[in-house]
C-alpha cells in the first residue's frame, strides 16, 4: 500500500482537520476526501499518482487546487471582481484575436480582389491583346 507524503497530510491537516487523503489503487491516484457530521467521508479531488507513466506524490500545488475549490476562502465581492477581470481580460483577448484574424485575411484576399479586379476590367496578365466582347 502506498502512503501520502507525510508534510503534505500535514499541510492538508493544517487547512483544515476534516480533510483526508489516501492512494486509490483501482484509480492509482490520490483521493482527497473531507469528513462530514454524518455518512461517509466525501471525495473533493483526484490528485497525482500515475500520471503519463510516472508516479507523483501530491505536493503543494495540489494543495492550492484544493484552496481554490473553498468557497468560504473568499467573500461573494472578491469571486464577482475575479470573474469580471477575467471576463474583460478574455474579451480584451478575442478583439486582439478578431482583429488579427482580419487583417490577416485582408492580406490573403488582397490578390484574389485584385485577380476579381483585373478580370472584371479586363486589365493585367490575364488580358489579351485585344478587348474582349462580352
Amino acid at each position: 500500500m502506498i502512503s501520502v507524503n507525510p508534510s503534505f497530510m500535514k499541510d492538508l491537516k493544517l487547512m483544515d482537520k476534516k480533510l483526508d487523503c489516501f492512494f486509490h489503487p483501482a484509480t492509482e491516484k490520490f483521493i482527497v476526501t473531507y469528513e462530514r457530521a454524518t455518512g461517509e467521508p466525501v471525495p473533493i479531488a483526484t490528485l497525482a499518482g500515475m500520471e503519463n507513466g510516472h508516479f507523483r506524490q501530491p505536493y503543494g500545488t495540489d494543495l492550492e487546487f484544493i484552496r481554490s475549490g473553498d468557497l468560504a476562502s473568499s467573500s461573494v465581492k472578491e469571486k464577482m471582481q475575479k470573474a469580471s477581470h477575467h471576463m474583460e481580460y478574455e474579451r480584451d483577448l478575442q478583439r486582439k484575436r478578431s482583429s488579427g484574424e482580419i487583417r490577416d485575411r485582408t492580406k490573403d484576399d488582397r490578390i484574389q480582389l485584385q485577380r476579381a479586379f483585373e478580370k472584371a476590367n479586363n486589365i493585367g496578365k490575364g488580358a489579351t491583346g485585344f478587348r474582349q466582347v462580352c
